[in-house]
């Protein structure tokens, strides 16, 4: 190729810039520090090892920190791959593993400075199921993997290690090129490598399989160019490789011109070569090198792009060439027809992407979010909008948690608080222009309106904002926010159509929400609330003797009391059971009236309201939830964690459990005649009751824990601000 230059001129004058492709590339760098910009490009190329590494101890404590972490994370990830490896071949499932700690000790001169956030892992199609059941056998991964989304070319399993605080998906791979673009290139060439692939039972990592290498070059060549982000670490694999000189060339030209790969091999080995300095053979690139004039326009193009500030989910020229890469011309010229409509205004539309949405992606500083609750009262949706806010702030997130009302007396945790009146049922404008001017004040990146009662103050409030964050709203299950309830359903469509996400409290409700409303079911996501489980930790007391059920007055709405009492009165006349009321108000009342009357009085005894529940559940057999318009409620789930399974009603306007999966016996709505015969049943099978305890409590170990739910909120809201996810508009 005539013109070609070095990295150098490829990055023009930024000097910050080539000194990471120098790091990238393993050369070493003489300056004392990074800057924060550096550091923000390093992490965004997954270079803060070699940044660490090369720099000594001068990288500065942001890096050293991150380097701390990352270190720890892999550690994690390792352990649970050699479990996972071991346990597919025990079921006879062979599997390769792509990239990742497989390739740093495969090629990399040191394989600590291979950094990986994900695992991915290759099976062959016929055995994707079978895999799938391996994985969810994993407690760290449970019995609920993602579905397969139409667009997906993998499945991503999110595996959460609550003991190290560790997060991280297995990527799972059934076709090595299954990117749009080369499904019906490659067909073929995965099946091929599989035909070639060998055993290694010996493998530091586990029993695995070990694909050909020009298979497994031709995969990181049209990862590194398709992965949409042109991360200098894909890159560095391919230097890594070539150094090592382990890669049979011709056969690996062979296979890529086989399989009609070459023109994407030649991209990428050209970048590896030219801004890395990777020794790849100038024959190779010769002989890799299709007529084409997108290549042409690409190899012109490269020159003038930096790779370092380069983020492929934008608009951009070499973005959009790549869409024209193929190897067979007539492909090519019905791709060229299609992609110039994406070049006009490019570089306009990029500006304006980058200037709303730069302050959340700067890696370094602390995210702006601001969180909205209903008010500052330590119940339900409150009490886990705290919860979420201290975990998101020890995850780096700036957090400036808001509560729409006081709770008055019965405020308990410390909230900006904007109105002392109580909840009004219209918009309160005055509310609404408060919330304004502290949005406005805090220039939040993201704001997560959660629970009830907050979506339309905060959406209203956004409106017509110059530079509006993106907006999230944690859907609880809350009746007055269904279509089938009082409320308008076409006022509830305007509102959830302007939430950029929405995050359901249970995988049911999220079906309701996308079926009722009409959601993007791209972007409705699954976020379940979370308690602390630490404090339920311990064996749970044996103990003999009637069933005792614990009522919660707290946890009723005002007309939810007779439903209660009836329960459980007709429960006290038809069996011997103990039951146990936590509450000052009418309920207790009302109980101690009719359990004397009606001669119970020595089956009842009353505990003064309390906030913490934990003694009264730790006593408990049953949890009895008479409230039938609960859409999510938090003591079921400290229940589970304390062994305690709950009779509950299901939810009013969606018709599903309070908390989806968590054992115990729902009951449909209104009908009391099967509450009373359902702790009746349980008060005669003891064992059963016991059963439920148990399940209960390895479910919210697995499913509910705070920090696994503080986890999945970081994810998803860090998702939705990188990758510039937004819902569709309807209306």
């Amino acid at each position: 190729m005539s013109g070609q230059s070095t990295g150098a001129t490829w990055l023009g004058a930024a000097p910050e810039g080539l000194k990471l492709v120098d790091l990238a590339a393993g050369k070493d760098v003489t300056a004392d520090a990074l800057t924060e910009q550096q550091l923000v490009w390093a992490s965004r190329h997954g270079l803060l090892e070699i940044v660490v590494d090369s720099m000594s101890r001068a990288a500065g404590p942001t890096a050293l920190a991150h380097h701390a972490r990352l270190s720890a994370r892999q550690q994690v990830m390792e352990d649970f791959l050699r479990e996972t490896l071991e346990c597919l071949a025990e079921r006879e499932v062979p599997v390769a593993v792509l990239k990742g700690p497989c390739l740093a000790m495969a090629y990399y001169r040191n394989p600590a400075l291979r950094p990986y956030s994900d695992l991915d892992i290759l099976v062959r199609p016929e055995d994707l199921e079978r895999a799938i059941t391996v994985l969810q056998e994993s407690p760290l991964i449970g019995a609920a993997t993602p579905a397969k989304r139409a667009t997906s070319d993998k499945r991503d399993i999110p595996v959460y290690n609550l003991s190290k605080g560790v997060q991280f998906n297995v990527d799972l791979h059934w076709d090595l090129y299954s990117y749009t673009r080369l499904r019906d290139r490659a067909a073929g060439a995965t099946a091929e490598a599989w035909a070639r692939a060998t055993p290694d039972t010996a493998h530091p990592l586990g029993p695995l399989w070990v694909l050909p290498r020009e298979a497994e070059l031709a995969f990181l060549c049209t990862h590194a160019w398709l992965d949409h982000r042109f991360r200098l670490i894909l890159f560095r694999d391919l230097l890594e490789i070539a150094v090592s000189d382990r890669v049979d060339w011709v056969d690996f030209v062979a296979f890529a011109g086989r399989w009609r790969l070459r023109s994407l091999s030649y991209v990428s080995l050209l970048i590896a070569s030219r801004l890395l300095g990777a020794p790849i053979p100038e024959d190779v690139l010769r002989d890799l090198r299709v007529p084409s004039a997108t290549l042409w326009a690409i190899e012109r193009m490269l020159p003038r792009a930096d790779f370092v500030q380069f983020d492929g989910h934008s608009v951009h020229p070499l973005n959009l060439a790549a869409v024209a890469l193929d190897d067979d011309p007539a492909v090519r010229r019905r791709t060229v027809l299609k992609a110039p409509v994406a070049f006009p205004g490019w570089k306009s539309r990029v500006k304006r992407e980058r200037a709303l949405h730069e302050p959340a992606l700067t890696a370094g500083t602390r995210t702006s979010l601001s969180l909205i609750v209903a008010s500052n009262r330590r119940r339900g949706a409150e009490a886990f909008g705290e919860q979420l806010a201290l975990g998101l702030g020890r995850l780096g997130w700036d957090v400036d948690i808001l509560a729409l009302w006081d709770g008055g007396d019965d405020a308990t945790f410390d909230a900006v608080t904007l109105s002392d009146k109580p909840p009004n049922p219209r918009l309160d404008p005055r509310q609404v222009w408060r919330l304004r001017r502290r949005l406005e004040k805090h220039k939040p990146a993201l704001v997560l309106a959660y629970g009830d009662g907050t979506l339309a103050y905060t959406a209203t409030a956004l409106a017509g904002l110059r530079r509006r964050p993106l907006l999230a709203y944690g859907s609880v299950g809350e009746p007055g926010q269904t279509s089938s309830s009082r409320s308008n359903p076409r006022m509830q469509r305007r509102l959830y159509a302007h939430t950029d996400l929405v995050l359901a409290s249970s995988e049911r409700w999220r079906e309701h929400l996308i079926r009722e409303l009409g959601l993007d079911p791209e972007h409705a996501q699954t976020a379940p609330m979370g308690i602390d489980i630490a404090p339920f930790d311990g064996d749970r007391p044996h103990r003999e003797g009637p069933l005792r059920v614990l009522v919660v007055e707290g946890l009723l709405a005002e007309n939810d009391s007779p439903v209660a009492i009836r329960v459980l009165m007709g429960a006290a006349g038809s069996s011997d059971l103990r039951v146990r009321c936590v509450g000052n108000g009418l309920l207790r009342f009302q109980l101690e009236a009719n359990a004397d009357q009606l001669g119970y009085g020595d089956r009842f005894e009353f505990a003064a309201a309390d906030e913490n529940l934990r003694p009264q559940l730790l006593i408990a057999d049953v949890l009895l939830l008479a409230s039938q318009t609960e859409g999510f409620p938090s003591a079921v789930l400290e229940a589970a964690a304390a062994g305690v399974p709950a009779v509950a009603f299901t939810a009013d306007g969606a018709g599903v459990t309070p908390v989806d999966g968590v054992p115990g016996v729902m009951i449909d709505r209104n009908n009391e005649v099967a509450a009373i015969d359902a702790l009746v049943d349980l008060a005669d099978r003891p064992n059963r009751v016991r059963q439920m305890g148990e399940e209960a409590t390895r479910l919210a170990h697995s499913e509910f824990a705070l920090e696994r739910s503080v986890l999945r909120y970081d994810t998803i809201l860090r998702n939705a601000l990188s990758e510039h996810v937004r819902l569709r508009r309807r209306t």
